[in-house]
């Protein structure tokens, strides 16, 4: 029994750190802004990571940024890695952010080869009744 509950802590650990691990580096520091989604033909201003503003009417919308048609007719293309705010165009308060960039394949085999070693370790637990993943943690007498 003690086997298992060493087993499920290792387990729990894991999750616990892979959720840590997936979750992106800008979302961690922007939690409290809302996170808006640039829609074609709308009115921004978007605060750029370097201090730069760009300001104008969202063109398209890609999966990795967005084009911004500035008031001179000067098309911008603006990463999602780069904004560090949107910004009422009128107002200049901050209303928001922008979704992080979607997960790099780096990160998505990552979290697919935890998954599959935790799958593996629970069904090895399944079919043995606890034998194998207790042989991890504890001497094996059989």
């Amino acid at each position: 029994m003690n086997a298992i509950c060493r087993m499920v802590a290792v387990v729990a650990i894991t999750i616990i750190a892979s959720s840590v691990y997936a979750q992106p580096q800008s979302a961690q520091h922007t939690k409290q802004l809302r996170r808006i989604t640039p829609r074609d033909g709308q009115r921004v201003s978007v605060v750029l990571k370097d201090g730069q503003r760009v300001t104008g009417t969202v063109g398209t919308v890609f999966s990795r940024g967005f084009d911004v048609h500035q008031l001179n007719g000067t098309p911008v293309f603006v990463q999602y890695r780069t904004v560090a705010a949107l910004l009422d165009p009128d107002t200049g308060a901050v209303v928001g952010t922008v979704p992080g960039e979607p997960m790099s394949r780096r990160e998505k085999r990552t979290l697919i080869t935890i998954a599959i070693t935790i799958a593996t370790v629970a069904g090895l637990a399944i079919v043995t009744h606890g034998a194998i993943p207790g042989c991890l943690f504890q001497r094996c007498l059989m």
